[in-house]
């Protein structure tokens, strides 16, 4: 049984080399080609861009050998300890360089759950009208033509705005 699939392998390598030797080169000749032009590329970087390259199919190799659940935690582990922490406190300094700054260095989680919370914690605070018109616009800006259309579709003339299912 074990000759049987090494026949039939044997046979699909053998279609494919005389299917690529008819372009002129043979398929590991290709194969090599690409290899080469890699290799080379790789060659010409920088020994610090070459050492970083090679960490990284380091790290992408390990972890292509752990199973998926012991690589999400090990890259979930590292993000959680290099993100970006608290924003700094600046009693005195500018609080929007500050927030951007923080927001700068974050990852997408972060921002996110930040963003959720902070709006949670405004919901029942008195903040002026100029300041909620600034974080709608944020928000609004980020939304495609599309979605826009779709959310103004759920307001009426009064302005009331009705959740999906209502109406």
């Amino acid at each position: 049984m074990h000759q049987a699939k090494q026949n039939s392998g044997a046979a699909r390598t053998a279609t494919g080399a005389d299917h690529a030797k008819a372009a002129g080169f043979s398929r590991q000749e290709k194969l090599e080609s690409k290899r080469n032009v890699v290799a080379g590329f790789i060659d010409s970087l920088p020994a610090s861009a070459r050492y970083r390259h090679e960490k990284r199919v380091t790290a992408v190799i390990g972890l292509d050998n752990l199973g998926l659940d012991d690589a999400l935690v090990i890259c979930a582990t590292y993000i959680d300890q290099h993100c970006a922490g608290d924003p700094p406190y600046d009693a005195f300094g500018n609080i929007r360089e500050s927030a951007a700054w923080w927001a700068d260095l974050a990852n997408p989680v972060e921002l996110q759950c930040y963003f959720a919370a902070a709006l949670k914690r405004l919901e029942y605070q008195a903040l002026g009208i100029k300041a909620r018109k600034r974080m709608f616009t944020v928000l609004w800006l980020a939304f495609t033509n599309t979605d826009r259309q779709a959310f103004l579709a759920r307001v009426d003339v009064k302005g009331n705005f009705y959740r999906k299912g209502a109406a």
